[in-house]
């Protein structure tokens, strides 16, 4: 499994008892003076951390390397404390990018929020400009995430410390806080904000391919027009699944290079030794004008492959929530890589479930779906066949049972589920299993997770979110992940890498039976008149990444 344990070692952490901490990982003693960034103080999970870090940022392509080298070099005399504040007078030189959530917005649940990631990358990566996110509905994204600290054997930290430098920092994508305040007016909407200019990109292929890319070419121009700005605002005119699928497909375009010859899938199990394959083709071959160079097709509330790698340079969990999911992963016996996710939106499609709940409008961002009546029986079909495509993408590994309803998933791991006898679109299903009998294993929750967009949020406390953030990382450490419909559950599967996954749920919110297509990768070419600033797809491609079936 691509992208699964960094080294052996890692796994043996993950067996020991809750709260394990991580005890001097990297052989290496660290400074007395930086005892609060400290590895060995630190609550520790195999998934996410500074032993990800390198595998994963040298997985992305070269764009993308050169953005986060140059992302970090222009933040490196910022110290953490800075970072969270202001920046230091000598810092206003630099140019940030930042998105927002203001509490007037309507910015979706997080899985909407961070879906356009790449693409935002991208243009910031293109406008020379640092990349921000600054919410405050309902909470800072630093309250549940962290930039990842990056300890490199090769620097000398005293040194780098003594000069005003924290280059052991990540990405550092916290916005200055204090600046914040100053620009952004909070009882605005973000569009409406007299002291920053926003920029929006309409992707939508309303028209032909190539007026696409003279739109977002244009979008760019004005963005360097802006250079006396400190701070814009990126947006994309809206959060369609077609608009963000044609967001994060015009940055694969311009990602994937290397051509996979043998036309075969590559059979290594670590993403360190995926990429030396990607970098070691033949470079010549991809020279050939009449090469063909693929891509992923995007599809539904699909994450590209790359936002696997690109959260791990980015972000790991705040100790506090790092301990939660520690403590869950070890009371529920999961372990990196040997677990199967299934997730199962409840409230969605908001259309079905409506005319379910009798013109209940109120049920899905306030919460109050009620698990009875002909809303359980409905769901019940919902999660058993959830968890039947689950067992069908290996039988053998324990299931992580995940949902947007409390009661529905208390439901799922107090039954057992015999195989033999799904239900899948309203009807009696034999999937032939023999018979095997199945009990999920999940959190025992007494409320219902809060969506993050709800208008009753005013009065909560971070750690009433920590839930939202404690499933979805941990359905980023599973081998396999079975999903439906809304982009929650597509966000683990595209975490664990999409490597493995199935989609459980059609449209109209009925039961898909499985195995079925719906997950298969569809490879599409990049044409010539895709790429921007009339670069060609076979042109430097001994920086990109290879389309791997």
């Amino acid at each position: 499994n691509a992208n699964v344990n960094a080294n052996a070692n890692i796994n043996v952490l993950q067996l020991q008892h809750q709260y394990q901490y991580q005890t001097n990982h990297h052989g290496h003693a660290h400074d007395d003076h930086d005892n609060d960034n400290d590895e060995s103080s630190q609550p520790f999970v195999t998934m996410y951390g500074t032993h990800r870090y390198e595998e994963s940022f040298h997985a992305l392509p070269k764009w993308l390397q050169d953005y986060f080298t140059w992302h970090r070099t222009q933040t490196q005399t910022q110290t953490r404390t800075q970072t969270q504040t202001k920046a230091s007078p000598q810092d206003s030189s630099r140019k940030y990018m930042v998105i927002s959530c203001l509490p007037k917005d309507t910015c979706g649940g997080l899985s909407d929020r961070l879906r356009p990631l790449p693409f935002y990358l991208f243009i910031a990566k293109l406008a020379n400009r640092i990349l921000c996110i600054y919410w405050e509905k309902p909470f800072g994204l630093d309250e549940f995430l962290q930039p990842v600290h990056n300890y490199n054997h090769n620097y000398n930290h005293n040194m780098d410390m003594d000069m005003g430098m924290d280059m052991g920092m990540g990405i550092d994508w916290i916005c200055p806080k204090d600046d914040m305040k100053t620009y952004y007016d909070n009882t605005r909407k973000s569009k409406s904000q007299p002291k920053v200019k926003r920029i929006v990109f309409n992707m939508d292929q309303i028209d032909t391919t190539s007026n696409l890319v003279d739109r977002t070419q244009e979008q760019i121009q004005n963005i360097h027009k802006l250079q006396q700005e400190r701070y814009i605002t990126l947006d994309l005119v809206s959060h369609s699944n077609e608009n963000i699928n044609n967001a994060n497909m015009f940055v694969q375009k311009h990602s994937y290079g290397m051509t996979n010859t043998t036309n075969t899938k590559t059979t290594t199990t670590n993403s360190a030794d995926v990429e030396d394959h990607n970098r070691n083709q033949n470079y010549n071959q991809n020279h050939n004008h009449n090469q063909t160079i693929l891509m992923p097709k995007l599809e539904q509330w699909q994450y590209p492959d790359m936002i696997q790698n690109i959260f791990r340079v980015m972000f790991e969990p705040k100790p506090e929530l790092t301990q939660r999911i520690n403590s869950t992963m070890t009371k529920l016996g999961l372990i990196e890589g040997q677990f199967i996710s299934v997730h199962v939106r409840t409230r969605y499609p908001v259309g079905f479930m409506i005319k379910l709940l009798n013109g209940n409008r109120g049920y899905d961002k306030d919460g109050g779906l009620q698990f009875e009546g002909e809303v359980k029986e409905y769901l019940v079909k919902v999660m058993t066949n959830a968890v039947q495509c689950g067992y069908t993408l290996n039988s053998t590994l324990p299931i992580f049972f995940v949902s947007d309803q409390n009661e529905a998933t208390k439901y799922m791991i107090s039954h057992d589920i015999d195989m033999d006898h799904v239900h899948s679109g309203g009807h009696g299903h034999s999937h032939g299993h023999g018979g095997q009998i199945i009990r999920p294993v999940g959190l025992d929750r007494n409320e219902e997770p809060l969506h993050m967009d709800g208008d009753n949020n005013k009065d909560t406390d971070v750690t009433e979110f920590f839930s939202v953030f404690e499933d979805l990382l941990i359905m980023g450490g599973s081998k396999c992940v079975s999903h439906g419909i809304g982009s929650f559950g597509s966000f683990g599967a595209g975490l664990s890498g999409n490597r493995c996954r199935a989609i459980h749920r059609k449209h109209n919110g009925q039961p898909q039976s499985c195995p079925n297509n719906r997950a298969d990768r569809i490879a599409i070419p990049i044409e010539e008149h895709d790429l921007l600033f009339g670069e060609k797809p076979y042109q430097g491609t001994e920086g990109k990444i290879m389309y791997v079936p």
